[in-house]
């Protein structure tokens, strides 16, 4: 895959995070870098109101963004429904891992509480409501290597114009 077509909503998610803070500082649980505290994902009222004014102003980012990238692209969106953003993509391939391979990766990569992961998770949509929206799905319960041949596998078949596979890797 190339990483020149690799989109990371991240750092465009953080810079409009901090861009509103003033607008959203009453909410103790945006922090002015622009990460979200994790504890946002305790009350679903707070998580709610912080999505309401985040995700229309990432939306246009992200469209604007869109607009001016060489595709196709990957766009790589933890919250791809959640936010509606699957409206603005061709294809949509779900990356799942086993329950207790996720929570142990969120540990491991950013020193999570597991707590807080499955407060995390909880807030998202299940791996069957992604997998029932999915043109391919790609299974990540092995190494970083295999999930890369995986993902090179698909993209592969997408910019050839072969038929998507149900499942890679």
């Amino acid at each position: 895959m190339n990483p020149d077509r690799f989109f990371d909503p991240d750092p465009t998610q953080r810079a409009i995070a901090r861009e509103l803070y003033a607008g959203v500082a009453a909410l103790p649980l945006i922090c002015p870098h622009g990460h979200v505290d994790p504890r946002m994902f305790a009350d679903p009222d707070v998580r709610r109101r912080v999505e309401s004014i985040l995700h229309p102003a990432i939306t246009q980012r992200v469209r604007e963004d869109f607009a001016r990238l060489a595709h196709p692209i990957v766009y790589e969106a933890p919250l791809l429904f959640e936010a509606g953003h699957d409206a603005l993509v061709d294809v949509v391939v779900v990356v799942t891992a086993p329950r207790r391979l996720r929570l142990q990766r969120a540990a491991l990569r950013d020193g999570a509480d597991p707590a807080q992961v499955r407060a995390r998770m909880a807030a998202q949509w299940t791996d069957a409501q992604r997998i029932a929206r999915a043109q391919a799905v790609i299974v990540n319960d092995g190494t970083l290597a295999q999930l890369w041949a995986a993902a090179d596998a698909c993209w592969d078949d997408l910019v050839s114009g072969a038929p998507l596979r149900e499942r890679y890797g």
